[in-house]
């Protein structure tokens, strides 16, 4: 366990400047003055309050907050735009949704992040809990809420307040292409931008597109290794049953890892699932207690891992990494531990946490320390109990 803390320590310090990417970029101040800067791009997934910027390579970061600027972007990435709108706060949860189909408006000053510029502008404004809401703007006008919302009747019934389609059939005129595309849109990005291109390329004007490059990645690997677990099994009377420890044992893991980068803050984060087949096996330990009797142990199960991983890039083709994950265990064939004088035991396990640190190279190679939290193998045992806990090594190759 010592040795984990450390390894955990050593990788939090290779984070900390891991993680201290500035790239070149802007602002604006209140005063309309604009400055380049190099912009710690967190690749947010909401709309960010402060910023952080050097203003070169050697400068110390300053915090800016959206009090001192009204604009700033990553060059060629994304913008921002301070603007004081009135914001729908009604409930989007399903247990505290309105009973009124108008918006619920408070005025808010809030960076909002551009999709389109042009004519008619484009924002979104993301909230903590991931809704996104949309805003526009026509000839630097007002920026205004394009209203979307769920409502209730008495009943609990659901209904949709869908009144962005009129305000942009109402407000984007240009020709009959524009009501046939308005008539289908859904309320979501994908959508909303392809209506604003639209409008600005049929007004003949330039328009610019900001588009999230990170996507959505599936991932296959597989990860053979070797388990390092022990098993002490606690009896209802050490006198009578003695103490039964199975020591450390070596044995072989196979894994296949299926993993799911999400598309945002710079794919640093992850969904992965992991059934990896393993084994612990024991020649029998004795004689044991008070009757002299023997105890072996033969457990194989798969052991079905769902967790999350959050990367650290070193470079571009080399990341280190830390996963926590949770394993659902199934038991395969006559999982037990076997004596010699009395009833065996059935061993059947609820799962355990897990916590593993690694690094990868050329997208391809990976290696990992992992370390399982002590589980219960003998859950159906109310006077009976065997602690399994250990760790893996393991290697990694991803297929694709």
């Amino acid at each position: 366990m010592k040795n984990l803390l450390f390894i955990a320590f050593l990788f939090f310090q290779i984070s900390l400047f891991s993680q201290i990417k500035f790239e070149n970029g802007y602002y604006i101040t209140n005063s309309g003055s604009r400055f380049d800067c190099l912009i710690k791009n967190k690749d947010w997934k909401g709309n960010p309050n402060t910023i952080l910027i050097k203003k070169d390579l050697s400068s110390q970061v300053e915090s800016l907050t959206i009090s001192d600027i009204k604009e700033f972007g990553v060059n060629g990435k994304s913008q921002y735009v301070r603007r004081q709108v009135q914001i729908d706060i009604s409930s989007d949860h399903l247990d505290n949704l309105s009973l009124q189909r108008e918006p619920k408006f408070e005025t808010k000053n809030l960076f909002l992040k551009t999709l389109v510029s042009g004519k008619a502008h484009l924002f979104q404004f993301t909230e903590k809990d991931g809704l996104s809401k949309y805003f526009f703007s026509l000839d630097g006008g007002e920026t205004t809420q394009l209203i979307y919302k769920r409502y209730v009747n008495d009943k609990r019934e659901i209904f949709y307040n869908k009144d962005f389609r009129e305000q942009i059939y109402s407000q984007l005129t240009c020709g009959s292409k524009m009501l046939e595309m308005v008539r289908s849109i859904e309320y979501n990005s994908k959508d909303l931008t392809k209506v604003f291109i639209g409008y600005n390329t049929c007004e003949n004007v330039d328009y610019n597109v900001y588009k999230n490059n990170n996507k959505a990645q599936f991932h296959l690997s597989l990860r053979p290794g070797l388990n390092f677990y022990s098993m002490e099994v606690t009896t209802p009377n050490e006198v009578v049953y003695g103490y039964i420890d199975f020591g450390m044992q070596t044995a072989l893991r196979v894994g296949a890892e299926l993993e799911l980068v999400l598309p945002f803050n710079k794919n640093k984060w992850a969904v992965i699932l992991e059934p990896v087949y393993a084994s612990f096996k024991s020649d029998a330990v004795g004689p044991l207690g008070l009757y002299g009797y023997y105890a072996s142990v033969n457990y194989q199960y798969v052991d079905i891992n769902f967790g999350v991983r959050h990367k650290f890039y070193l470079a571009n083709d080399a990341l280190i990494f830390a996963n926590f994950t949770y394993g659902y265990v199934k038991e395969l064939g006559d999982a037990k531990i076997d004596f010699d004088k009395r009833m065996d035991i059935e061993l059947s396990q609820l799962g355990n946490f897990k916590f593993g640190l690694g690094c990868k190279f050329l997208n391809k190679f990976s290696g990992e320390i992992q370390y399982a939290f002590k589980g219960q193998v003998a859950s159906d045992y109310s006077n009976w109990g065997a602690d399994y806990q250990g760790y893996s090594i393991i290697l990694g190759y991803t297929i694709f």
